[in-house]
């Protein structure tokens, strides 16, 4: 039997529900900078009081191109269900209006007993039921779909269905909202109601590789990428002496050449005119033409290839600070406050690792004043005076 993309919800709920009640489900991207989330929304034609047992949600993303890296999803419940996912099951690729697309199902159940799982869904507003996070393939402005049949499915498949308290409510002839649907042949027997993001905000790329290396008085860093497209506008190299606290140096725009795979390097001179001892810091970050970014992870150039260093930032600190600390080689780290009388206020011992070390400091309970914290390892000690400012 053919597959088709659909969205199907069913659900048995404990409120009384007028008949004439019908439903409607519409998706669209999440707002903000989360840009890889899409959102499943439903819409009622009476507000209700009363709780979902079921979720059945069938997504359908384009393939820009034989051997495309296909996309991982997962569920992102929401507080207005008290529903349970399992994995995601990637059903395969099906050809909708001429274009393949990844075909992914979900299947959820809820409670249908608990009072304490009642949810109220308003009329006339987007009452969100599910989250659905993309991760990896085709994303930058790919049209999400979800596909019903308005006529329950006459080629044995699926339906748009929704029920309240053992009524039937779905809007089978009608069934999505607030974004035009298109309807395209399925088979010889039926149609498929279409509806889609208008189109998915395009995430920024995503880095396959970075490394900073030490090249005499010089850093060295090259880093590449995956999925740049029109809309990766820049990079910027970002340096730290604490590990915390980056300034941006350097910018370096996006090739645009039409490869979604680039790669990039960036010089940083005379590193002993930033330190003469310590660790300097550095990452990158990406920036889309409409402000979204991402990072890569930390990585450093020592110095010195002897000892431990160590920062806190902020200093003076109000309620936390971050502990930065630096090792040539994995070691036990201790590391301990004392006030300004001596007193030692709190002692601390973490496996630390080759590398850069982050660890946050509440210091909210401590009184205003000077204090002193001692960072050890092995045989290596480094003192840092530090402030506690009034809350």
């Amino acid at each position: 039997m053919k597959k088709v993309l659909y969205i199907l919800i069913a659900g048995i709920f404990a409120s009384n529900i007028i008949s004439a009640q019908s439903v409607q489900a519409s998706i669209k991207p999440l707002s903000g900078t989360d840009s890889n989330v899409i959102v499943v929304s439903l819409n009622p034609t009476a507000t209700v009081t009363t709780r979902v047992s079921g979720i059945s949600l069938t997504l359908g993303i384009p393939v820009p191109q034989a051997g495309a890296i296909q996309p991982v999803l997962t569920i992102i419940n929401t507080a207005n269900t008290s529903v349970s996912y399992p994995d995601a099951q990637f059903v395969g690729i099906q050809s909708i209006g001429g274009v393949d697309h990844y075909v992914y199902d979900f299947q959820g159940s809820g409670s249908v007993t608990s009072p304490a799982d009642d949810r109220t869904y308003t009329t006339g507003v987007d009452n969100e039921i599910v989250r659905v996070r993309l991760v990896g393939g085709p994303l930058k402005t790919a049209n999400i779909k979800l596909l019903s049949f308005p006529d329950f499915g006459t080629s044995g498949n699926s339906l748009f269905g929704l029920s309240f308290n053992g009524t039937d409510v779905a809007n089978p002839t009608d069934p999505f909202y607030s974004i035009p649907s298109v309807s395209l042949a399925a088979n010889s027997a039926s149609s498929v109601s279409i509806v889609s993001t208008t189109g998915l905000v395009p995430l920024p790329v995503r880095f396959i590789g970075f490394n900073a290396v030490r090249n005499k008085d010089k850093a060295l860093l090259n880093w590449s990428v995956a999925e740049e497209s029109s809309i990766t506008d820049r990079y910027e190299v970002l340096r730290s002496t604490n590990g915390v606290d980056f300034t941006s140096i350097a910018t370096i725009k996006s090739f645009n050449n039409g490869r979604s795979s680039n790669s990039y390097s960036f010089t940083q001179e005379s590193l002993s005119s930033i330190l003469t001892k310590g660790v300097i810091y550095f990452r990158i970050k990406q920036i889309d033409k409409d402000g979204k970014f991402v990072y890569t992870d930390i990585k450093n150039i020592r110095l010195s290839t002897k000892g431990i260093f160590a920062g806190v930032y902020p200093n003076p600190i109000k309620q936390s600070t971050t502990l930065t600390f630096d090792l040539v080689e994995n070691s036990r780290v201790i590391y301990s406050l004392t006030d300004a009388a001596g007193k030692t206020m709190e002692t601390y011992q973490v496996q630390g690792f080759k590398g850069s070390n982050i660890k946050t400091l509440n210091l909210g309970k401590y009184a205003a004043g000077a204090y002193t914290l001692k960072v050890q390892a092995g045989d290596d000690i480094i003192t840092l005076p530090i402030v506690k400012a009034s809350n």
